[in-house]
């Protein structure tokens, strides 16, 4: 997922958060759906926070059941 525009985009929207994130600092985050567009981008996203502006990283738990995508020899 990890394209040139794709990490100006992380890194762009991570710093327009602003003073707010400093909330999520030693916090734990649950995303749902963390295989999807959203979900993978959001991923992406506190993965940049924890490396670059939290003080102490969030715990991130990704969860996904994967009932909308395709299973593969079921298509």
């Amino acid at each position: 997922m990890k394209t040139s525009h794709i990490k100006s985009d992380i890194k762009e929207i991570a710093n327009n958060l602003g003073n707010e994130v400093i909330g999520l600092s030693g916090k734990t985050v649950m995303i749902t759906g963390g295989q999807g567009f959203l979900g993978r981008y959001f991923t992406e996203v506190f993965d940049y926070l924890n490396k670059n502006l939290l003080d102490k990283s969030c715990n991130l738990i990704v969860l996904d059941n994967h009932i909308t995508c395709k299973q593969s020899g079921n298509q």
